[in-house]
């Protein structure tokens, strides 16, 4: 069952996001501070333009900004997605408060492992489009 999560949902959001963490590129270059995390997660369960849904094998969350080249064109963004098996309703989830809150596109992001073909694919048949690549360059 999906579930939107609430205040009361902190720590299990807080676990989600530390199997998350350790599972993607992201646990071997950067390391995770509680306290940041537990800020960031409290701070997009406090805001209207935020949400966050779990269940039992995942999490995925984001927020809703206007793009900065014209306002009137309010965005979807997802910060986190991560299952450990079908992860289809939590996206759901996400697409249909996006929706109800207004956005007119959902941007989504994989991460660059050996599933990124597949989870490709999974975007296309939902609709997505690819929009940009994201590239890093560690530089300290």
């Amino acid at each position: 069952m999906i579930k939107r999560a609430t205040p009361a949902d902190l720590e299990t959001v807080m676990e989600w996001g530390r199997k998350f963490h350790a599972y993607s590129p992201w646990g071997a270059r950067v390391p995770i501070v509680e306290e940041d995390w537990r800020q960031t997660v409290s701070n997009l369960l406090a805001s209207e333009d935020a949400a966050i849904f779990f269940s039992d094998g995942g999490f995925c969350g984001g927020l809703i900004f206007p793009m900065y080249f014209n306002f009137s064109f309010r965005i979807a963004q997802e910060m986190f997605w991560f299952a450990d098996h079908d992860g289809t309703a939590l996206r759901e989830a996400f697409e249909a408060w996006a929706e109800s809150r207004g956005a007119k596109a959902i941007q989504m992001s994989c991460i660059a492992d050996d599933r990124e073909k597949a989870v490709r694919r999974l975007f296309r048949k939902a609709g997505y489009d690819a929009t940009e690549t994201a590239l890093m360059k560690e530089i300290a």
